[in-house]
Order: structure tokens, then sequence, then C-alpha cells
């Protein structure tokens, strides 16, 4: 909100610092009002005593009672109803401006996103591209986004680009996004789904239209056979495992996806969606001990010799 990305952030930014200013000076206004009754209450119940003390010898009475507000009942009037009907009506009009600038508008590229506990998985139907918590969009276009869970719900808020759309289990709602110049913006997920909800992390990020193209196209490859004896020994370990039976690699007998689509993943800036850089020494890390580096994830801890370790790490950052 503070640092807009692209139309639908900017118009979402413009109404809430209308709404913070609007409600200051309410508040202000209330608070200087309140102020001044007391300023006079006080001294009316000043006037009163003064006056009691010296008609003590003749009689006594009652303080005077407070008098009528010199402003009259006008104010009362035009305080009290008009101007907040009329604060009222303008956020109305300006609220429903802002959701119709908000509306999905025509995209050429729609992205299915799923979440799941505590990653997202990242279509592309067209093309068949699946990718995991990274979302590659064309600057200065409008994309189409078809948001759905496959656990609990959870919600997708993306603050520089636009506002928080929640994803269902057995259920699609449709939100978009758009940004106006290249950059890689953070997205969370902004709904409690569990114990990493607040390590579940979506980067997107928005390429020239021709590096966009680029990117399809070289994400729509399959990736290049091992080059090397480490990385070899690397794929053995991969499919000898297990690891194929929940990550899926593009034209490959791996087709598991349970967990995170593994195709170019050397190419990704995270690992684990978002908690660290994506570097052979967190991976390594992160496949000795995933418990220990994102508790409550579903990837189960995995026993391989130090050499079996270098070798699918060197395999996996291979995939780029």
């Amino acid at each position: 909100m503070l640092h807009p990305g692209g139309s639908a952030a900017a118009e979402i930014a413009w109404l809430t610092w209308f709404l913070i200013a609007v409600c200051g000076g309410v508040f202000v206004a209330v608070m200087a009002l309140t102020a001044a009754a007391v300023w006079r209450r006080s001294e009316t119940a000043d006037a009163g005593e003064s006056a009691e003390s010296a008609a003590d010898s003749e009689s006594r009475k009652p303080p005077p009672a407070s008098p009528v507000s010199p402003l009259g009942a006008g104010f009362i009037i035009v305080a009290g109803a008009v101007i907040p009907a009329l604060i009222l009506t303008v956020i109305l009009v300006l609220s429903v401006k802002a959701q119709v600038a908000l509306a999905p508008p025509e995209s050429d590229i729609t992205i299915r996103v799923v979440g799941h506990q505590f990653w997202w998985e990242v279509e592309y139907p067209e093309t068949g591209i699946v990718t995991a918590n990274e979302l590659i969009i064309p600057a200065g276009e409008p994309v189409r986004l078809e948001l759905s869970a496959a656990d609990v719900i959870h919600s997708l808020w993306a603050p520089n680009l636009n506002g928080k759309t929640d994803l269902l289990p057995d259920k699609v709602n449709i939100a978009w996004l758009e940004s106006d110049s290249p950059g890689v913006y953070r997205a969370q997920c902004a709904e409690y789904c569990g114990v990493q909800h607040a390590l579940m992390a979506l980067r997107i990020v928005a390429l020239p239209r021709d590096e966009y193209d680029a990117w399809s196209e070289t994400s729509q490859a399959s990736d290049p056979e091992p080059a090397t004896e480490p990385q070899r020994r690397g794929r053995d370990v991969y499919f000898r495992t297990g690891c194929h039976n929940c990550h899926a690699i593009a034209h490959t007998a791996a087709t598991g996806r349970r967990g995170p689509d593994l195709t170019h993943f050397g190419s990704r800036l995270t690992i684990a969606a978002g908690v660290v850089p994506n570097t052979p020494e967190n991976l390594r890390e992160w496949i000795a001990n995933p418990q220990g580096m994102k508790p409550g994830n579903l990837m189960p801890h995995t026993e391989l010799t130090r050499d079996e370790l270098d070798a699918l790490v060197d395999y996996l950052m291979s995939l780029d």
C-alpha cells in the first residue's frame, strides 16, 4: 500500500489514505469540541460556586443551570447530521468508484494458483508450465488469476499490486494482477492456515514482454540431461529415495503432485516458499533437516549419506 506498483494497488492506496485523512480530521474535530465543552463546564461551575458563596447570608440557591449552547441548535443539526451524511456519501461514491476500477479486466494470460500447506502451486494452462512459489508475469499487462485451495482456506495478498483474495477448497475465485514496471514483488498468505502460515510467501516477478516470452519458451522445454557424473548420481538418488513420488519434474518419470514441482528448480529465487535464498548450502540443509528449517511442513526427513546428499543437490541445482 505504501509503494503501489500497479493500477489496482494505486486505487486502493489512494482510497485508504483519503479515509485515513477524513477519519483523522473527524477525530481532531471531536476532540477539540469535547475539550471546549469541558472547559466551558468548568467555568460555569466556578461561577456558580462564587455566586452561592456571596449569597450565603440570604438564602441558599442551587447553582445556575448551564446556559444554552451559544452555537445554537442549528450548529448541532449541521455538525451532528448534515456533515456526517455528506462525509459518508462521499466515501460511498469513492468506494463504488474504486470497486468498479478493481473489476477484473480482459486478459490474454490466465494463471492458476493453488494454496497448499504451506506453499503455492502455480500453473499456466495455455502452455502447460507448472512451477511453485514463484509467479512470473509480463510487466504492463493485466493477468487473470484463478485461485483455489487444496486443503484449508488460504488468502493471496500482494500489497504492491492488488488487494487480498481468499483461496477456498472446491471453489475458484477470480483475481488479477498488473505491474506497471518490471520488478520483484512479495505476496503472502493472509489467512491463518496452520503453524507455518507466516512462512508462506509467493515471489511475483514482472518481466518485460520479450523476457517473459523467452522465459515461457524456456520453461516449456525439458530440463537438460545430467551433464556430469555427480549429477547423474544425484538423479539416481532422486528416484531411488522416492523424491519423485511427491515432486514432479516435467518430461521425466517423476510425476508426483503432493509437493512442489521441481522442473527448472535451479532458476528459482528461494527455497521452502520464501524461507531462504536458493543456494546449494541452503538446499543441502533443507533436504537434510526440513523440519528444522520449517517446522510443521509435510516433507519427511530422508536418510542420505554425505555423498548422496551432495549429488542430489548438484542434480537439483542443474535443473535451470
